[in-house]
């Protein structure tokens, strides 16, 4: 039996699959670049301060220490498996550790509240505590207050300034850490029955009353604002 041509010919070895040449150095420097345009921007907006641009320099370090490692893997390239450096097979775990190690600061550094929601300390609560005065709603903040008043809505209603006004009776101040509201007091002032949920800095920058003059932004003492959240209320 005589083969064909077709079969006589030996098929061309597959080339291995290989990662693009230097992927962790320039995926890493573009992430880090287009993190930077939005910090940038929402700096420029006054939606972040200067403590993101401190993320973005812990995230650029990262980056170049992934990038540098990863130098020592691309120079194994080509390589047959048993002629690779050993120093090369720590290399790259630690490169792309590195360069994954960057996005909690990246993600903090667009989105500063975030640390806010993980870390409990810094969470916002809100509680209802009977009082000798009646039932309170009292809100702890982390941080010292600037001021006893601030952007705050019950269920849907924003509650206007004159509401912080210490004559109304609806709002203390009893410590810079913590506001708190007289439950039935307010009920019948916003004429509900219950509150469901207390928005916090919600409000849409440049909206105001009909006819109401509405507090400005919740600050914290050192000028921060309180981060944007809605919170229930949990039971005594």
């Amino acid at each position: 039996m005589v083969d064909s041509p077709a079969d006589s010919q030996a098929s061309p070895p597959r080339e291995a699959r290989t990662l693009p040449t230097n992927i962790v150095p320039l995926a890493a420097a573009a992430i880090l670049v287009f993190s930077s345009v939005i910090v940038t921007c929402l700096w420029l907006l006054g939606m972040v301060d200067g403590s993101s641009f401190g993320d973005l320099g812990i995230s650029a370090l990262l980056a170049l220490g992934a990038a540098l490692l990863w130098q020592l893997v691309e120079k194994q390239r080509n390589r047959a498996k048993d002629d690779i450096q050993p120093l090369a097979w720590v290399a790259f775990p630690f490169s792309i550790l590195l360069f994954l190690g960057q996005a909690p600061f990246l993600v903090r550094a667009v989105y500063p509240p975030i640390q806010d929601f993980f870390l409990r300390d810094g969470q916002v609560q809100a509680r209802y505590v009977e009082r000798s005065t009646g039932l309170k709603l009292e809100i702890s903040f982390p941080k010292p207050l600037k001021s006893a008043r601030g952007d705050l809505r019950i269920n849907s209603r924003d509650l206007a300034l004159a509401c912080f006004k210490k004559e109304a009776g609806l709002i203390q101040w009893p410590s810079e850490k913590t506001l708190s509201i007289s439950v039935p007091a307010m009920l019948e002032h916003l004429g509900q029955e219950k509150i469901e949920t207390l928005s916090l800095n919600l409000r849409a920058i440049g909206t105001s009353g009909e006819g109401v003059e509405l507090p400005g932004r919740l600050l914290y003492a050192d000028g921060k604002r309180v981060s944007p959240q809605t919170l229930r209320p949990r039971e005594p």
